[in-house]
């Protein structure tokens, strides 16, 4: 490949899913209750998978006190949109169950499933709602199980991720909350204007789920041995169907005349891997496409127009 259009991304040996489900009262058996109650809630083929990772110990679950978890503030879920009903469980709890489930990237990501289907499995037993620690994002039971697998289906990305926006020189910086969970960097855009806030944190979650498929079908060709880098392309193209596929959609919006089949300057996104430092986190920053002759927000207005995303002002907090 040449380095000029492609990223060269380390592979992260092992990845981890963590969950917490609030508890009122001690749970004097826990793993039973989670077996019991996966048997019950959980189909296959997943049900079989979490009780062969709960059996070998991939998947562990415990009961920690709660002065022992590093939870967000209750501030943080609400500012994620956190329903005001659910604060309070994560507020007041004394002890948490705690759900741990080690994976290594690759698709499916069975390590995230199956952490969150025993999360949700016991929420919705005893009646608590699911913290996902990586977003961090406080989940109803019911909202938690509705964004599993079902059948042969993958679950849309937009349930797995959020892009939190925050006001920056001349307009809002934005980033994606979740694809660190499967192993890639997450996505940030520095400058968005306010009128193309809400629509690109849309195309954002499309961009991650093309950069998602893309990161899953090069990890297929190492099974046998497991690189430590991979390239990927430095430029995409996303489409009204990408963002769709993101929200487990279909194409709804029209988009603009002349704009149903854009070019790669209309529809195309390119990518650049911020500078490593030893204190920072590192971005996938999203760029105009080379030969892109607009300014960048003219790139940002030409990308919402060609996906059929439409301008609206911008919200308080990020659009998962």
């Amino acid at each position: 490949m040449d380095s000029m259009t492609t990223l060269t991304l380390s592979v992260p040996r092992t990845l981890a899913a963590i969950y917490l489900v609030p508890v009122a009262a001690p749970l004097r058996d826990p793993a039973t209750l989670v077996r019991r109650e996966i048997e019950r809630r959980v189909g296959e083929p997943l049900r079989h998978l979490i009780l062969d990772a709960l059996g070998r110990g991939q998947a562990r679950v415990e009961v920690w006190w709660a002065h022992d978890v590093a939870l967000p503030s209750p501030d943080i879920f609400a500012a994620m949109g956190a329903p005001a009903s659910l604060l309070p469980a994560v507020r007041h709890a004394l002890r948490f169950v705690v759900v741990s489930v080690v994976g290594v990237p690759g698709a499916p990501p069975l390590h995230e499933w199956a952490g969150r289907a025993i999360a949700a499995t016991v929420a919705g037993a005893i009646g608590g709602p699911v913290v996902d620690v990586f977003t961090p994002r406080l989940m109803g039971a019911d909202e938690a199980a509705g964004s599993l697998p079902t059948g042969d289906r993958s679950p849309p990305l937009a349930g797995w991720l959020f892009v939190p926006y925050s006001p920056t020189g001349g307009g809002y910086r934005a980033t994606t909350r979740g694809l660190g969970r499967f192993g890639l960097p997450e996505l940030q855009t520095r400058v968005v204007p306010g009128e193309l806030m809400v629509p690109w944190c849309r195309v954002l979650t499309g961009i991650a789920s093309r950069l998602l498929d893309a990161w899953h079908e090069r990890l297929r060709t190492w099974d046998d041995a497991p690189a430590a880098f991979l390239e990927l392309p430095a430029e995409l193209d996303v489409t009204a169907a990408a963002v769709a596929e993101a929200y487990g959609g279909t194409p709804t919006a029209e988009v603009e005349p002349g704009r149903a089949d854009p070019g790669r300057a209309a529809g195309g996104i390119g990518l650049v891997l911020d500078p490593i430092g030893p204190d920072r986190e590192t971005f996938l920053t999203v760029v105009p496409p080379e030969g892109f002759a607009g300014t960048p927000d003219e790139h940002l207005a030409a990308v919402c127009a060609a996906t059929g995303t439409t301008a609206v002002a911008a919200g308080p907090r990020g659009v998962p």
